[in-house]
């Protein structure tokens, strides 16, 4: 025992109150310069200064003697030189036959600086480490996203046209694996976000009635493709209020709508409801949290596969089956759930179905719902790309100029295909800022579709020479990127774009856009003639 305290890399002392050293360890006694059993028997007073005798009396021996310890004090000793040795102490009393003694435990204040030090580079190293993910998150994000933007939008402009059966069948096929690579990409991007803390929230009263029926009517044109009810479950408790991020909320409900869709029995339900969250291990109803259930008549999940349901890549055998998916779905559900304060979960019956849930804070707000869904039918048509006969009669000729500012020549190919189903506009095209900046002042175009990432400058720069200019003010400006972090859409659009499309795009959506602010600014051109 005394061999392992006189090796110990701290410093050890024990002294009577009538300030007796009757142990010191060889550690303690080489930092202040003296031999091993020099200062045994001697007075505490040897290694005190004038100040420190006098701390000592005054603070340290009362805070042991009344409270039996004394923590986190910093304190000079004197070596055998004079020199005065910064440490810092903890001490404690202890009492045995019947006498009282007092020991203390020394770090040189070197070594904790030392260890203060490391501990300062290590968080610094932790910071760049992040820095650096978050970087190569975006950039990954970025190049990924834009190919996508051109395979799936060439794609979509193939459906369009005239095909026989075989092309057709093929465009299908290339249109519907680009979209589950880019689900794939999706998830994977938020997952890794989430792991290097980098997926934002934005935290709001949101209506649960209304947050069900936008992700039941997102979700029932696959049902019905697949011959599956999917209906939400009357209550009360739909017409309260959650904290959540809207978005993100509607994504989990999304996803497992559509994971109740794809593994069902043919002719089987889906439903969402909205009921008070319970107590664990009791049927007690409380009214901090609400639990959103999303349940199937499916085939069911065997108790040992529970476990294995919420790691990314798993899909318990269903890899080996026609359903489609990425095995990465609950995995990025359960994650976004735990980013917003909530939980997700999952009991299943074999042979009966399975239920998922997701419980979040209510608001204290509620909000009132008319008990009224309105979803989107599957034969709904959200988006059109085509003109009425007549307006394509007029416009026998280019009427308007588009300008597009943006450097990838696929995109541009993309863009200038997709106008050709627009005779009335005069496609222009740019390939860096400063010629977009020369071509919208000399061209002064109807519409401007401005990419973020330029090879010259970013496009929020040419976004505000663009409004810092009277010739070109006016002019409204879509903002195209493949960053689609929703603080990005919002710092652009309170810059003064008019809308923020993310990469890769939907046809129909950019054509809808297009529309709008075409007749926008004809009516304003109107105005000023």
């Amino acid at each position: 025992m005394d061999e392992l305290l006189d090796t110990a890399p701290c410093g050890f002392l024990v002294f009577e109150d009538d300030g007796t050293i009757s142990l010191i360890n060889q550690t303690l006694s080489a930092w202040l310069g003296y031999e091993p059993g020099e200062l045994a028997g001697r007075s505490l007073n040897t290694i005190l200064s004038v100040g420190g005798r006098i701390f000592h009396q005054t603070h340290i021996l009362p805070l042991l003697q009344m409270s039996g310890k004394a923590e986190e004090i910093y304190f000079s000793l004197k070596a055998k030189d004079g020199q005065a040795v910064a440490m810092l102490t903890n001490a404690a009393r202890r009492e045995k036959s019947g006498r009282s003694s007092n020991h203390c435990v020394f770090l040189p204040m070197r070594q904790r600086r030392e260890y203060e030090d490391e501990l300062l580079q290590a968080k610094k190293v932790a910071d760049e480490a992040s820095q650096a993910k978050a970087k190569f998150l975006s950039m990954m994000s970025h190049e990924l996203r834009t190919p996508m933007n051109a395979i799936l939008g060439f794609g979509q402009l193939l459906q369009m046209d005239e095909l026989d059966e075989l092309q057709a069948e093929s465009v299908d096929h290339i249109v519907k694996s680009a979209q589950h690579l880019l689900e794939l990409i999706n998830e994977v991007l938020d997952i890794s976000r989430i792991e290097a803390g980098h997926l934002e929230v934005s935290i709001e009263s949101v209506s649960s009635h209304e947050i069900m029926s936008e992700a039941l009517g997102m979700a029932r044109p696959l049902a019905a493709k697949a011959g599956i009810e999917a209906k939400m479950l009357p209550g009360v408790l739909g017409e309260r209020s959650v904290f959540a991020d809207r978005g993100r909320l509607r994504q989990v409900l999304l996803n497992l709508l559509a994971n109740g869709i794809k593994y069902n029995r043919p002719g089987g339900t889906v439903t969402i409801a909205a009921e008070a969250a319970r107590k664990k291990n009791t049927d007690t109803a409380i009214d901090r949290a609400l639990r959103f259930s999303v349940c199937d008549t499916g085939a069911g999940i065997a108790p040992d596969k529970l476990l294995k349901l919420f790691l990314p890549f798993e899909r318990l055998g269903a890899e080996k089956s026609d359903v489609e998916g990425t095995g990465l779905g609950l995995a990025l559900s359960k994650r976004l759930a735990e980013a917003m304060g909530g939980n997700l979960g999952v009991r299943s019956i074999m042979g009966e179905g399975s239920c998922f849930w997701i419980e979040l804070p209510i608001a204290d707000e509620e909000i009132a719902s008319d008990g009224v869904s309105t979803p989107v039918s599957a034969g709904d048509e959200l988006f059109s790309t085509q003109a009425p006969e007549n307006e394509k009669t007029k416009a026998a000729s280019p009427t308007v100029k588009v300008l597009y500012i943006d450097d990838s020549d696929s995109n541009v190919y993309l863009m200038q295909r997709i106008f050709t189903r627009r005779p009335e506009v005069h496609f222009l095209s740019a390939a860096n800022g400063a010629a977009g900046l020369e071509m919208a002042q000399s061209e002064l175009p109807a519409l401007i579709l401005l990419d973020l990432e330029l090879p010259d400058m970013n496009g929020d720069a040419v976004l505000q020479q663009l409004l810092a200019d009277e010739r070109t003010a006016v002019i409204p400006v879509v903002m195209l990127s493949a960053d689609a972090a929703p603080h990005q859409a919002k710092r652009l659009l309170e810059l003064g774009a008019r809308e923020y499309l993310t990469k890769p795009f939907e046809v129909e959506h950019l054509m809808k856009v297009v529309q709008e602010l075409l007749e926008e600014s004809a009516r304003v051109n109107a105005k000023g003639a």
